[in-house]
């Protein structure tokens, strides 16, 4: 992991009307947009290790638990599963007037939700809006990246079903993918399709995919076959 990271995110947000996703991280954290309700990101604190006690002499170490065998989901069993941590993002600007809109998944129950910087650019006033149509308030942008589009920010909010994350760096050129988002605000919109490309631009990993992309989908996920999110 690159030592100046702050926070990881691995994995890429579904791009506006291109079908390309990008699988990157946060790097050293930016001030974003000024905006007057959603706080700046702040300082990252180190957290510490939890001190592991010594066995004794002799003492044998316990065996790892058993890995869990993931099985293939079809679409529909994904969109299922996963609907729920799916949220469509309403944007304001300074006169409380709807400035953009689009998708977004949460990764914490404690509502750290993933979206494209160019959905949050510039508001002032971010609104959560979960399926079962609670909408929270986002208090707190944690970090962004211009260049790869990709932005984490924090609702007010607890308890919220999450989405499992995989390993980006394992996806392959001609995968098999699963996008759900809300263009134009209808949510729980499945489409799928396959990873048609991998580029490498500057320190980000791009996939290029012909999963139909509308308006408003921007900032969505995108689904391996055993339904965790790679871009």
């Amino acid at each position: 992991m690159d030592k100046r990271t702050v926070l990881y995110v691995a994995l890429g947000v579904a791009l506006l009307g291109w079908g390309i996703t990008i699988g990157l991280y946060l790097g050293a954290r930016q001030s974003p947009t000024p905006a007057t309700s959603v706080q700046q990101p702040e300082q990252a604190q180190a957290t510490q290790g939890v001190p592991i006690k010594p066995g004794g002499e002799g003492a044998k170490p316990s065996p790892s638990p058993p890995v869990p065998q993931l099985e293939k989901l079809t679409p529909g069993q994904i969109l299922s599963r996963s609907a729920k941590g799916v949220v469509v993002l309403k944007c304001y600007d300074q006169d409380n007037q709807p400035a953009s809109q689009g998708s977004g998944f949460v990764i914490s129950p404690d509502g750290v939700v993933v979206t494209d910087y160019h959905v949050i650019r510039g508001c002032s006033r971010i609104e959560v809006r979960t399926p079962d149509s609670r909408s929270y308030e986002a208090t707190q942008v944690l970090g962004f990246d211009k260049d790869g589009d990709v932005a984490a920010l924090r609702a007010e909010a607890s308890g919220l079903p999450t989405l499992l994350v995989g390993d980006s760096d394992a996806v392959r050129e001609g995968d098999h993918v699963v996008a759900i988002s809300a263009p134009r605000g209808l949510e729980n919109t499945l489409t799928d399709g396959l990873i048609s490309a991998i580029r490498d631009v500057g320190p980000h990993r791009i996939f290029q995919t012909n999963a139909a992309i509308s308006p408003g989908s921007s900032g969505g996920p995108l689904f391996d076959d055993y339904g965790r999110v790679i871009g």
